[in-house]
């Protein structure tokens, strides 16, 4: 059973991870063969995987803890194994990762996913010990905030923020460009040697 202080907490991240996982269901819907068809990209299967794991995850390990006399350690084992087993088949797709230039994403994304699931189940190991356990109930609903993180990151990636990923990326292109940067046609002002 969960502690009374964890109610409304529970209560917002249940109704936010549905709220997630319909809105992600109607961007897949829009373009299905997009992720799910024949000639689907593996690195869009893979960040609709990911998203729909965590934010499901999210959502049942929420939803549970409203359960009254629930045990929230085998909930969060349930829900750890699952998510364990769903990232575990994403490394299936890393020979598709690597021809498309998305290793290090790819594999950035399964350790932090692994982490966070091991987190999970680490947490609910030691509730089942300790029901009373105050600070594995923490590190439980800690991982629950970074699966809102992984789910949310993940379906910005599918619907294609992911080619304009903000200010380290931009940081990222500008670095890579900095060998060009001495060209005269890109300082102001400049004139070219003859």
């Amino acid at each position: 059973m969960v502690s009374q202080e964890y109610h409304d907490f529970l209560i917002v991240s249940s109704q936010a991870s549905a709220a997630l996982i319909g809105l992600l269901f109607i961007a897949i819907s829009l373009a299905p063969d997009r992720v799910f068809g024949s000639d689907a990209s593996p690195v869009q299967r893979a960040q609709a995987l990911s998203a729909f794991t965590a934010l499901a995850n999210a959502f049942f390990t929420s939803l549970a803890g409203l359960i009254p006399e629930v045990n929230m350690g085998i909930v969060a084992i349930a829900s750890s194994l699952i998510a364990l087993s769903q990232t575990a088949a994403l490394l299936f797709l890393w020979r598709s990762w690597k021809e498309q230039g998305h290793a290090a994403r790819g594999i950035f994304l399964f350790l932090v996913s692994t982490a966070v699931y091991g987190a999970e189940l680490y947490a609910g190991v030691r509730y089942l010990g300790k029901v009373t356990d105050v600070v594995s109930l923490s590190v439980l609903f800690g991982c629950v905030l970074a699966m809102f993180f992984i789910g949310l990151s993940r379906a910005w990636e599918l619907m294609g923020a992911g080619e304009h990923p903000g200010l380290v990326g931009e940081l990222r292109k500008r670095i890579r460009k900095s060998p060009e940067r001495g060209s005269a046609h890109e300082r102001p002002g400049a004139h070219p040697r003859q």
